[in-house]
């Protein structure tokens, strides 16, 4: 399978609103003409293979913003179920994480949320660093991954 990453664009809408049902794809791109995030989506061809946001203006939780208040937030990560354990959500997460980097240099943290119990094998590899006073229960039952140029540690799947 040959995948694409790029920013969501009107006639990406377009196309998703026709080979998807649901309306969120709306709220998304305005967030994202807006400025306050980036809107990503995975194609292989012209299908959809999954998405993710990149949150400019930090975490949307009230405690995730709490733990991390500098942070850029990665959240609404799907793969779509066909094209699941595809490498789609790591390479969603990579071209997030390269975003994130290239705009802001290396010099903002980041943290990726999921209410996904287990994120499959999508964060094989990845770093985490999270406060010492961070629970499940205050980032409210979310994995949360975070990133930064300074310090980290790896996480084990």
């Amino acid at each position: 399978m040959s995948m694409g990453i790029r920013e969501c664009s009107p006639r990406d809408l377009a196309h998703l609103h026709a080979s998807l049902p649901g309306d969120v794809y709306e709220s998304h791109y305005a967030r994202q003409r807006d400025g306050s995030a980036t809107y990503l989506v995975a194609w292989a061809d012209a299908d959809p293979l999954g998405w993710a946001m990149i949150q400019w203006h930090g975490c949307v939780g009230i405690n995730a913003r709490a733990e991390f208040p500098e942070a850029v937030e990665v959240n609404h990560l799907q793969v779509r179920r066909e094209h699941r354990g595809q490498g789609v959500g790591r390479a969603l997460m990579a071209a997030a994480e390269g975003e994130v980097w290239r705009r802001s240099r290396g010099r903002l943290p980041w943290v990726s949320a999921t209410a996904t119990p287990e994120p499959h094998d999508c964060t094989s590899g990845w770093a985490i660093d999270i406060p010492e006073s961070s629970t499940s229960a205050n980032m409210t039952g979310r994995t949360t991954m975070a990133r930064s140029g300074t310090k980290s540690s790896t996480m084990s799947a």
